[in-house]
């Protein structure tokens, strides 16, 4: 384990998809959406490698909270630096929030009217997830699943 003298303030945080770099910034605290649940990574962490699901990550950078919705995706945290690579990854304020909005309501109103027991139910509610995290994201909200 690091030495607190030697546990810097902030640590670099990087999101990654196959197409592109999403955001890389310095950040002081960061809150990510675990498949066991949400939890947050602050500077000098212990190493280890997580998957994500569908959600929003929330962190400060410059003292100001920043929300990216991810989909499913892997995250590592090392004591100076996270990496999220994520299926797909999106910026709170490039979040185009009428399609989200007509997303979740498609994906609502065929989750209605199919058993639970059907093959798209998971692809349905896997939709749904991303959706309702497109929108928090874009409100500067954190996921709440």
């Amino acid at each position: 384990m690091a030495d607190t003298a030697d546990i810097s303030q902030s640590f670099a945080l990087q999101v990654l998809t196959p197409s592109k770099l999403v955001e890389e910034a310095d950040v002081t605290l960061a809150t990510f959406p675990g498949v066991e649940g949400e939890f947050g990574v602050l500077p000098g962490h212990m190493p280890f490698i997580t998957n994500l699901q569908p959600g929003v990550i929330s962190y400060e950078q410059g003292g100001m909270p920043r929300h990216i919705a991810v989909s499913s995706g892997v995250v590592e945290a090392l004591p100076e630096r996270v990496i999220v690579l994520a299926r797909t990854a999106e910026l709170g304020g490039d979040v185009d929030v009428d399609r989200a909005t007509t997303a979740k309501n498609d994906c609502d109103s065929q989750l209605s009217s199919i058993s639970r027991d059907k093959d798209d139910w998971a692809r349905l509610e896997n939709k749904l997830k991303i959706a309702t995290a497109r929108i928090e994201a874009s409100q500067g909200n954190k996921s709440s699943y």
